[in-house]
């Protein structure tokens, strides 16, 4: 939802101020991807546009459509994982985001834990992207 959506993008800000970011984003069609997209994107200096394994999920070329017309460019990914695998070469410095489902953050963590439904670790941030694969 778009208020929650504007928390993340403030929480964010709070713990990683300036960093750079890549947003991996992907929304539910039944959800406002419109207000959703517009709170999270001006946080991120990159964007890629996926869709989740939720029969639900958008279609990353509508929701290209219904980014705002300030965003940066955005990037389409044909799955999560081709997503955190772009992201994975935004550089060692820059913070990766999944945001806009639960099923789009339970599909990246499930892949980022080797494809099982185990848990993957949050205890302590990757100090890059790299050490994910």
């Amino acid at each position: 939802n778009p208020g929650g959506a504007r928390a993340l993008r403030r929480s964010l800000r709070q713990v990683f101020g300036e960093r750079p970011m890549t947003l991996i984003a992907g929304v539910l069609r039944d959800k406002d991807a419109r207000a959703i997209l517009a709170e999270l994107v001006p946080a991120a200096r990159r964007i890629i546009l996926t869709r989740s394994s939720n029969p639900r999920s958008a279609r990353p070329e509508d929701l290209r459509a219904a980014l705002p017309a300030t965003a940066a460019p955005a990037e389409v990914a044909a799955s999560v994982p081709a997503a955190l695998g772009l992201a994975a070469a935004s550089g060692p410095h820059t913070v990766v985001c999944v945001a806009g489902s639960l099923s789009l953050v339970g599909d990246a963590l499930r892949h980022l834990a080797g494809g099982s439904d185990k848990p993957c670790s949050i205890e302590k941030p990757a100090a890059s992207m790299d050490s994910l694969y």
